[in-house]
């Protein structure tokens, strides 16, 4: 059986789309050394506030040593010490994965000589809370940094505490003594107002019960479908390659000599390429089934919540989660490669 005329450009495309990523990862090598040299010269002006940006943006592109070690360089000329303690150690460890050793000590030599000068913040939450959140800056800090000294660039540092239930806290703390440690207590959460969209007293923790958003189900249902669809279409193609393959076995079987062999070991070669491609196909389409069927609805029960309102207070009724329906999906041998066998209860 002759190789249909589109495997061609298939292949053809499978290997552009394989050669992208080196030529992509040139473009943005070749991008990080321009601002890289950008961002030296303007060190050498004396414009550091302007070089540390263009040293940031070639640290995004390509991370390397001589990028982390002037980016750490810039940030300590500029006053951010703790920005420069830290990329002077990822440098040492670039370096040191690299093998340059001289760069790796010179970046630990600088980390340790700002060691003593970083100034560093404590929060200390005196009344925690279920749930709580707390960013700095706009990054979410673990609970387990909430206790510790963690160094800081010097300057005003915005911070935001939240959880379920409670109103968020809004705040700024000063940190500005090189080497010492500024603590921070974070202040006790007030209690959200009745009915307060979050609040445990009406919003989405009322005594009706959790509300669960749909958003999740409509989503793996999506997933599921479109996981069927390409699952289906591998099948049907695997099945196609399954046809050709017994085609010229059929031909191997009828011919003769050197010539039933090589037909016999196209044949095997085809087959296997099917089952690949057929087990690729029932597995994504098994998988996409699951999805699917397991889904939740995000359909309210219209049973719950139904008695009278004795509390006075605003009720939300749960949302019904549907139940997975009973659902047996497997892969099992098949004529030309493999085949999917369900049940659903």
């Amino acid at each position: 059986m002759r190789t249909p005329k589109w495997v061609g450009p298939l292949l053809l495309a499978a290997t552009v789309c394989a050669s992208a990523p080196p030529a992509r990862a040139q473009e943005d090598q070749a991008a990080a050394r321009s601002l890289f040299d950008e961002g030296r010269q303007l060190m050498a002006a004396g414009k550091h506030a302007e070089a540390c940006p263009k040293f940031e943006a070639a640290q995004k592109l390509f991370n390397s040593t001589g990028i982390l070690l002037n980016l750490a360089d810039c940030y300590e000329k500029t006053g951010r010490l703790a920005s420069a303690w830290t990329r002077f150690g990822e440098a040492a460890s670039v370096a040191a994965r690299a093998g340059r050793n001289e760069d790796a000590e010179e970046a630990r030599a600088r980390q340790a000589a700002l060691a003593p000068k970083l100034s560093r913040l404590k929060l200390e939450v005196k009344a925690p809370k279920r749930g709580m959140k707390i960013t700095r800056d706009g990054v979410p800090l673990a609970e387990a940094a909430w206790s510790s000294a963690i160094p800081v660039d010097p300057g005003e540092h915005d911070l935001q505490v939240e959880a379920p239930g409670y109103e968020a806290w809004r705040g700024k703390v000063d940190v500005a003594t090189p080497g010492d440690t500024t603590t921070f207590e974070i202040p006790e959460l007030k209690a959200a107002p009745e009915g307060a969209e979050g609040g445990e007293r009406g919003g989405t923790e009322g005594a009706g019960g959790a509300v669960e958003p749909d958003s999740a189900g409509g989503s793996q249902g999506t997933i599921g479908l479109v996981l069927g669809g390409v699952g289906v279409v591998g099948m049907g193609v695997g099945g196609f390659l399954g046809l050709g393959a017994k085609s010229t076995y059929d031909e191997a079987e009828a011919a003769a000599g050197d010539d039933r062999q090589t037909k016999s070991q196209d044949a095997v070669s085809q087959a296997n390429v099917a089952t690949i491609v057929f087990g690729v196909g029932a597995a994504l389409a098994a998988t996409g089934i699951v999805l699917w069927v397991t889904a939740p609805s995000g359909t309210p029960d219209p049973s719950a919540d139904s008695g009278p309102e004795t509390s006075g207070r605003p009720r939300t009724r749960p949302v019904a989660r549907r139940s997975p329906r009973g659902v047996r999906v497997g892969v099992a041998p098949a004529w030309g490669g493999l085949g999917v066998i369900g049940q659903f209860d």
